[in-house]
C-alpha cells in the first residue's frame, strides 16, 4: 500500500516539474505588464490629472491590465473614499514600447488640468435625483436608472439619470423608450436631455 501512495506522490510532482504549458509559470510572465510601461502610463494620466490628484485618487490595476497580442490593455481604478459613488475604471491601450494608442477608445481619465471646473465632483445622487425631479423627468414604468459614470460622449464624467416609459416584448422583439437626463457632477448643469428608443 505504501509503495503505491509513494508511487502517486512521485507521479504528481514529476507532472507539476514538467509543465512548461503557457497555462502554468510562463503566463503570468507572459501578461505582466513591465514597470517601464507602467511608468510611462502613469506618466500619460498624470499629464492628464496632476501628480496630486493621481497620488490621491488614482492606483494600477494590476490584475485587469495585461497583454494582448501585440499591445497592452492598461486599466486604473479612480476611487474617492470620502464619495462612495466615485469608484470608476480608467482603460487604455499602449504598444510595446509604452506609446498610447491614442486612435483607440481612452476611457475614465478625469481632465483636471484641462477642465478643473468639471472634475469637482461634490453633486451627489440624492441631489441629482432632485434636479431631475425639478425637471419634469417622467416617473416611467420602474425606478429610474442613476449612475456616476463616464461619458465616452461628452468625455467627462457625468451623472445619468434615465427613465423607461414603456417597453414591450423580449430578446431580439425588445422594444422600449423613454427619456434620459445628463447633469454636471460639478455643479449639477444639465448636459443634455433627450428621449431615446430601441426598435
Amino acid at each position: 500500500m505504501k509503495i503505491k501512495v509513494l508511487i502517486f506522490v512521485f507521479f504528481i510532482l514529476y507532472i507539476f516539474q514538467g509543465c512548461t504549458c503557457s497555462t502554468c509559470d510562463n503566463k503570468g510572465e507572459y501578461y505582466m505588464v513591465p514597470d517601464s510601461i507602467i511608468s510611462k502610463c502613469n506618466n500619460f494620466v498624470i499629464s492628464k490629472t496632476g501628480r496630486d490628484f493621481f497620488d490621491k485618487y488614482i492606483s494600477f490595476n494590476y490584475q485587469s491590465s495585461q497583454k494582448t497580442g501585440d499591445k497592452y490593455y492598461i486599466n486604473y481604478i479612480y476611487r474617492d473614499l470620502d464619495k462612495e459613488y466615485i469608484d470608476e475604471k480608467i482603460t487604455f491601450m499602449v504598444d510595446t514600447t509604452g506609446s498610447v494608442l491614442k486612435n483607440l477608445e481612452i476611457s475614465g481619465i478625469p481632465e483636471v488640468k484641462k477642465h478643473p471646473e468639471q472634475c469637482e465632483f461634490n453633486l451627489r445622487k440624492d441631489q441629482a435625483v432632485d434636479i431631475a425631479i425639478a425637471e419634469d423627468l417622467p416617473k416611467g414604468i420602474g425606478e429610474w436608472q442613476v449612475s456616476f459614470r463616464w461619458s465616452a460622449e461628452f468625455k467627462r464624467y457625468v451623472w445619468h439619470i434615465l427613465t423607461t416609459i414603456s417597453e414591450m416584448g423580449s430578446g431580439d422583439n425588445y422594444k422600449a423608450k423613454g427619456e434620459e437626463i445628463i447633469l454636471s457632477p460639478a455643479n449639477g448643469d444639465i448636459i443634455a436631455r433627450r428621449e431615446w428608443n430601441i426598435r
